[in-house]
Parts: C-alpha cells; sequence; structure tokens
C-alpha cells in the first residue's frame, strides 16, 4: 500500500536539483560560500540558520487529502532542517480562506503559506481563474483525472510565466499544485434522465460547474461550503456538485442517497503559495528543499484522493447509495465542455499571448503524461459497474508516478 510517509520521500531526494528560473525563483538569500556534503548540500548554512515557524492557512479540514498531504510536506521539511524549521497550522478556514482574503492574507502576511483556489477569484487571478477551464479537458478514467490532471497542474504552474507574474504581483509564489478527481452529484432524489435533472437545484463550486449545470436545465444555488450539508438535510437544494473523496469527508452520505457520475470536469488546480517576501528570505538551501518536497505534493495528495475515493465505494454499500447511470446526461455535458474549450481562445485575458498555443501546450502535456500513466501505470479501466470501479481505487500503486514527477523536475534544469 502506497501511504504518505515523510522517511519515503527521502529517497532519491539528493538526486534532485530545481532550476534557479520559475521553479526555484528569483532567490534573494544564500549562504555564499560553504562546505558541502555528499549530496552536495551545504553543511554550514543549517548551523547558521535561526529557527524559523511558518503560519499556515488551510482550506479544508485537517481529515483531508490535501492536509494530510501538507502535513507530510511539513514533518519532510522539518526533518530536513533538523528541526529548524517548523509549522502552525490553522484549518477549515479558521486563519483565512481560499479565497480573496487568503491571497490577501498570505501576500500582506497574516500567513505565511496556505492553499489558494483560483477560481474563487477572478478579479485577482484573471489568468489563473481563465487556466481553471483546462479542468475542462477530457480524462479516459477517474484515476486518469486525478494522477494525469495533478502533472498537468503542476508544470503547468511552474513552468507558466503569466502565473508565476500574476501570483507575484500579490506578493506570492506557487510551491506546487494539485488536481482533483472529477466533480460528481450526490442528491437526494434520482436522476435517471433530462427530465429528472430540469429543475434540480444543486451547490456548485465555481463557474466552470455552473455552465454544465445549466446545459441539464438544473438551477446553480448558492449555498455556503459549511452550510451544504444542512442544506441537503432541510430540502434547500437537491444535490451537490463535488468530489466523491469528498462524500466522505463531509458526511453527504448520511442525508443523500443517490450518486450520479456524470461527466463533470476536475478542478484543474488547487495552488499551495508561500509569501514572497518570506521565500526571497531564505537561504537558497532551504528554497531547494522546500521545493524538492513541494515535489510530492501532486503525488501525496492523488494517493489520498483515490483512497478516499474506495471508501466511499465501501460506505455506499453500506448506507444503501443508489449508483445512476449517466449516460444521457454525459451526451449534453460533453458537448458543452467541449465548447468551453473552445470558447477559451476568445475569454482568454491581455496576459495571454497566444491562448490557442497556451491551450495546445497544456493538451500536449496531458497526452504525454497519459501516455506515461498508460506505460509505467496499474490504473484500474472503467470498463465495470460503478460501485466496482470505485472499490478497485483502493491502494493505489503510484510509486512510479512520484519517481516520473522527480524525473520530469530535474529534465528542466536548463
Amino acid at each position: 500500500m502506497t501511504s504518505i510517509q515523510s522517511s519515503a520521500r527521502m529517497v532519491g531526494v539528493a538526486a534532485i536539483a530545481v532550476s534557479t528560473s520559475l521553479f526555484l525563483g528569483a532567490c534573494t538569500g544564500g549562504s555564499g560560500a560553504a562546505e558541502r556534503n555528499e549530496s552536495g548540500t551545504s553543511t554550514t548554512w543549517l548551523e547558521d540558520l535561526e529557527p524559523i515557524e511558518l503560519t499556515v492557512s488551510h482550506n479544508p479540514p485537517e481529515k483531508t487529502p490535501s492536509a494530510q498531504a501538507a502535513l507530510a510536506f511539513q514533518r519532510a521539511v522539518t526533518e530536513r532542517t533538523d528541526g529548524k524549521v517548523t509549522f502552525e497550522n490553522f484549518f477549515a478556514s479558521s486563519l483565512l480562506t481560499a479565497g480573496a482574503d487568503g491571497i490577501d492574507g498570505i501576500g500582506t502576511g497574516t500567513a505565511d503559506m496556505g492553499d489558494i483556489v483560483p477560481f474563487y477569484s477572478p478579479a485577482e487571478l484573471p489568468v489563473s481563474t481563465w487556466a481553471s477551464n483546462l479542468g475542462a479537458v477530457r480524462y479516459d478514467t477517474l484515476a486518469e483525472s486525478q494522477v494525469v490532471g495533478s502533472a498537468a497542474s503542476f508544470f503547468d504552474y511552474m513552468e507558466s510565466e503569466p502565473i508565476a507574474e500574476e501570483f507575484a504581483s500579490h506578493n506570492l509564489k506557487v510551491l506546487a499544485t494539485n488536481a482533483t478527481t472529477p466533480y460528481e452529484l450526490i442528491c437526494t432524489k434520482p436522476i435517471d434522465s433530462l427530465d429528472d435533472a430540469k429543475g434540480t437545484r444543486v451547490r456548485a463550486a465555481g463557474p466552470i460547474w455552473t455552465v454544465g449545470l445549466e446545459a441539464l436545465g438544473m438551477i446553480p444555488t448558492t449555498v455556503a461550503f459549511g452550510e451544504v450539508y444542512e442544506a441537503l438535510q432541510r430540502g434547500v437544494i437537491d444535490c451537490t456538485l463535488i468530489p466523491a473523496f469528498g462524500f466522505i469527508d463531509y458526511n453527504y452520505l448520511d442525508v443523500a442517497k443517490h450518486h450520479i457520475p456524470a461527466n463533470f470536469p476536475h478542478t484543474q488546480a488547487m495552488a499551495w503559495a508561500i509569501n514572497l517576501d518570506v521565500w526571497n528570505s531564505f537561504p537558497v538551501e532551504l528554497q531547494r528543499i522546500i521545493q524538492e518536497e513541494a515535489v510530492h505534493m501532486p503525488y501525496d495528495v492523488s494517493v489520498g484522493h483515490l483512497e478516499k475515493t474506495a471508501e466511499f465505494g465501501e460506505a455506499s454499500e453500506k448506507s444503501g447509495i443508489v449508483h445512476h447511470d449517466p449516460a444521457e446526461l454525459n451526451k449534453v455535458l460533453d458537448k458543452r465542455y467541449s465548447d468551453v474549450l473552445k470558447d477559451m481562445v476568445s475569454t482568454a485575458p491581455a496576459q495571454i499571448d497566444d491562448p490557442q498555443s497556451y491551450i495546445d501546450t497544456y493538451v500536449a502535456r496531458v497526452d504525454d503524461w497519459r501516455t506515461r500513466t498508460k506505460e509505467l501505470g496499474n490504473l484500474p479501466e472503467q470498463g465495470q459497474t460503478i460501485q466496482d470501479y470505485y472499490l478497485s481505487l483502493k491502494d493505489p500503486d503510484l510509486d512510479w508516478y512520484l519517481n516520473e514527477l522527480r524525473e520530469s523536475v530535474r529534465s528542466k534544469i536548463p
């Protein structure tokens, strides 16, 4: 079983070098001449480093895969700095949200680092919000959406100058990103057809899902994230749209018994960002350690999301969940989201010089990682019942994926 363990991170880490361009970012820190150990890392900078405690804001609760991946990252950084760098965590948006106040709060120092959801803040992050429409790219399976999508997202953010400049304008640097599995409907009533869907009130997380719901004749409804459970329970909404692992994280199976895995997009990028002034204050050796460990984020989150999705498969049997065939809905959704990708050329912000080239590069990156996944991975195929497919995601073997992420970072060095 693949698990998130800081000790496992140390394998091969010394071999990863990180570029001084977008991957490492502009460095104003540094330790000057120093002795170096066998791995090439300075041995004196750490002795001179004063203790650092970083304040971290998390949008999700502590038990979620993304929060657990962040904690694994922190343990590894603390271990590799001999306890010199530690972290104080605030979960479930108790300090900042992942929207505009998170952008401002991390940028101005209320927190030193935290997660940002770009499409929550289209005014502040127009380029990243536009790029989130790339979540409409179709994947062959749920697992491929998570694994391939996370790699495509990670390298998009690490290599895109417009995105780096956009975050830097808010005094932020992105350290890592991950995608999610596709969003799926969990409802209090059965939906087997377009007639069933028409007029259904659904809580949607953002614009890319709203367009799909509207195409189905559903009614996108605004409900605060923390109020979704009660809204389902009281009949304020009929469904919510969220990745299947969220059904477990937020206990929605207690109040909603109908699962419709229609072809909605995933979140293209959940960004993990640090205050740029804080980053630039670090010696380059610490920056390197942080970036090396950040490579693990898309891996750790992917493992966690797939394991939690398998938990949904197990829990659905016990909770009496009915899985509905989404074929009729998918015909409409596939056409609508194909149009979303086409429309991106005309809706690109001014910072994107060649929108079609940007999109083509992203799709090529998806194809590259899809090929790697088919050649190296052993992801379950979706040619089985809905229930059996979700159960097949238990204990995903993604060690090859971590190795590919490391190798791909290495290949970006000039």
